[in-house]
């Protein structure tokens, strides 16, 4: 029984770590839209224009509006690009097929599910009354909440000798539906249909990754032949597609209520409560690598935001770079406050408590052995408060000393709740380290007036540093904790001591891993490997430490995931070259 409960929790592990591993690949596009935005947007802002006139030129202001436009486009079709990374992630060999399916059944799912569920109506009704509004139409109404907009179709119906029949008209298009139903509705690519969000891109994402491991080798009679295999793929998602949104509509509601009732409770309940949960939730997951899978419906899905465009926007990064582009200075609005509440925790112990526990535990390490842990200590420190990428450090202490790493999520925790609490708003596309802080937390604050309260987090920072630099002293010395640079001298060190040429380093982690015999499916993220082995028993994980591995993670009897750090992708194309 209990190995049944083990092989089920390996697999349940298998199936989150591919969609986490899936979701990294739409959000590694996100620095990049980020920058262009974040730069776009602040030199069209006037408080900067006043004190630099020259930026005011046409062709600076020209260039600015390309920037902001072409990182919009980004985040405004992320869904679909949520469809595109789950597809090659799930598809067998990460096939490009399975992601032409899943665009193709991405679109047919949205304008079947559209036609449906009336959403050109309804869409049509909320623009008409909008537009209605913005000219001031109807006096003495907001244009820019959907509330707003409920409010006025009531009016409109209760005083309709006063308004014209095209008016009457949008307003009965959306009589009987609640707010919430409205915020159910939105264009994807132009096209009107549910809002699903980044999930119905994870659906399409799935569908089209299933029909491609499904059909992609069939075999058809001698006059199909030109159908069969991989183009035979795209004809089967189509159907699928289609009965994927005839369904939609029906099915959709419940899930888009319960949805409604997670962001409700996480943005407008006790939000330093929320964001206590969110931040230690999220560092819980990080030795698992699926704290992607958790924070992503708070980035990309719950909560709603109408921008000035009319186009609602949700999730919490996605509605922080909207509101940035709109000029809302307080990043807050009537239908969402505080954007940004679950990002910039991450900013006071990536940049300064992270770093500090790095120095304790050099001031710590034995005399004979602090040349040999500093590079690998520093190194991690530097790349923790720049890119806030902070597994190298984590997984030095990780496995080692379990203590500090609960330590350490607590007080991440506590990060989240007191810059909210302190009401920090700063955005980032990636994580949270000195770059990220710089565009979207000194920029906007200093030159476009924006309420980011960037000073306040090297205030913040500099107790954290302290705290976590006393805390890992006193625990590693207390505890005689056996972190970096205090193993016994027969103890195989957690950092690497091997060096070794790319492909040489490569030939080594395959034989750790027990041989391409072994190896099932070998992938990728950000900072480690992820593979799936036939046996987890034959993984060598001494072998992988010295080879530069910082932690190694097995689950269930075929997952396992060794920590590289930043260098993992090119790792793992050296490797697959000798599968």
């Amino acid at each position: 029984m209990e190995k049944k409960k083990n092989a089920l929790f390996g697999k349940m592990f298998a199936i989150l770590q591919k969609i986490g591993r899936s979701l990294m690949i739409p959000v590694a596009i996100l620095p990049a839209a980020g920058l262009l935005l974040g730069i776009g947007a602040g030199l069209q802002q006037s408080e900067l224009i006043a004190r630099l006139p020259f930026l005011g030129n046409h062709f600076i202001q020209y260039g600015a509006l390309l920037m902001t436009q072409a990182g919009d486009i980004v985040f405004g079709n992320l869904p679909l690009l949520f469809a595109i990374g789950v597809a090659i992630g799930f598809a067998n060999n990460g096939d490009g097929v399975g992601a032409l399916a899943a665009v193709l059944g991405f679109l047919i799912m949205n304008v079947i599910a559209g036609i449906v569920s009336n959403a050109g109506a309804v869409l049509s009704g909320v623009d008409t009354i909008r537009t209605a509004l913005q000219l001031n139409t109807i006096p003495n109404m907001d244009f820019s909440s959907m509330d707003s907009i409920y409010k006025a179709g009531e009016y409109i119906l209760q005083n309709s000798s006063q308004f014209s029949d095209t008016l009457v008209g949008a307003a009965t298009s959306i009589k009987g539906l609640t707010v919430g139903q409205l915020y159910g509705y939105t264009r994807v690519m132009g096209i009107p249909t549910l809002q699903t969000g980044v999930f119905g891109g994870i659906i399409a994402g799935l569908l089209g990754a299933a029909i491609f491991n499904k059909y992609y080798k069939i075999e058809l009679p001698q006059f199909l032949g030109f159908f069969a295999g991989k183009r035979f793929v795209p004809i089967m998602t189509s159907v699928f597609a289609i009965l994927l949104g005839l369904v939609l509509p029906f099915v959709w509601q419940p899930i888009q209520y319960l949805l409604t009732l997670c962001s409700d409770l996480a943005n407008n309940g006790n939000t330093n409560v929320s964001t206590f949960i969110f931040g230690i939730i999220e560092r819980a997951l990080i030795p698992f690598g699926l704290h992607h899978v958790f924070y992503s419906p708070f980035w990309y899905q719950f909560g709603e935001y109408t921008s000035n465009a009319g186009q609602i926007v949700n999730g919490d990064q996605r509605i922080w770079f909207a509101m940035y582009a709109d000029g809302v200075k307080n990043f807050s609005s009537a239908s969402y406050s505080g954007a940004g509440k679950f990002m910039t925790g991450k900013f006071v112990f990536m940049m300064f408590g992270l770093p500090a526990a790095a120095l304790a535990m050099y001031h710590e390490a034995k005399d004979n052995k602090k040349k040999l842990v500093a590079g690998v200590l520093f190194s991690a420190a530097l790349t923790s408060f720049l890119t806030g990428i902070t597994e190298p450090i984590e997984f030095l202490f990780l496995f080692i000393a379990p203590v500090l790493y609960g330590l350490h999520v607590l007080l991440a925790g506590l990060s989240f709740m007191i810059m909210n609490m302190l009401q920090v708003r700063i955005g980032m596309t990636f994580s949270g380290g000195f770059i990220d802080y710089t565009l979207f937390g000194i920029f906007p604050g200093i030159t476009g007036g924006f309420q980011t309260r960037w000073y306040l987090v090297p205030v913040v920072g500099v107790f954290y540093a302290v705290i976590y630099y006393f805390l890992f002293r006193f625990f590693i010395r207390k505890f005689n904790l056996k972190t970096p640079g205090r193993e016994d001298d027969t103890e195989v060190s957690p950092v690497g001591t091997i060096s070794k040429s790319k492909s040489e380093q490569a030939k080594a982690v395959l034989e750790a891993l027990g041989g391409k015999e072994n190896i099932k499916s070998l992938d990728a993220c950000i900072t480690r490997l992820r593979v799936t082995v036939a046996d987890t028993k034959k993984v060598n994980d001494d072998e992988l430490k010295k080879l530069g591995a910082k932690g190694v993670l097995k689950v269930g009897e075929e997952g396992v995931q060794a920590i590289f750090g930043t260098h993992s992708e090119i790792l793992k194309d050296e490797i697959k070259t000798l599968l």
